[in-house]
């Protein structure tokens, strides 16, 4: 079986395979997270509901791209599908005021 062949896996089987291929390439679900600095249940997590800094994660250890084993889970530009739209992956810098917080995440984010 190839990656190319994971989208035919129910989910169960498709996360068998995803551990089994950690385990050939000498890692864990429970190393990932702790090379992503995640408990090992967030890492879980992705196994039945979208999360994807860790489908990435997943599929950066495992040498693919995530919508390549979750393409239900991707739109065809790429990118991720969202429950909440409107909630933008970017990143932003603190600082000591909480309204300068979001001040600076909406910016960041193409926000007003």
């Amino acid at each position: 079986m190839t990656i190319n062949d994971i989208k035919k896996l129910t989910l169960e089987q498709r996360w068998e395979f995803i551990k089994y291929q950690l385990r050939m390439r000498g890692t864990s679900i429970t190393q990932l997270a702790r090379d992503i600095g995640v408990d090992e249940r967030t890492v879980r997590w992705a196994k039945l509901n979208r999360y994807p800094r860790i489908e990435r994660s997943i599929a950066k250890a495992l040498n693919v791209q995530p919508w390549e084993i979750w393409p239900e889970r991707w739109n065809n530009d790429y990118t991720p599908v969202r429950e909440r739209p409107n909630t933008a992956e970017c990143k932003y810098t603190r600082s000591n005021s909480n309204s300068t917080v979001i001040a600076s995440h909406r910016l960041s984010c193409g926000g007003v």
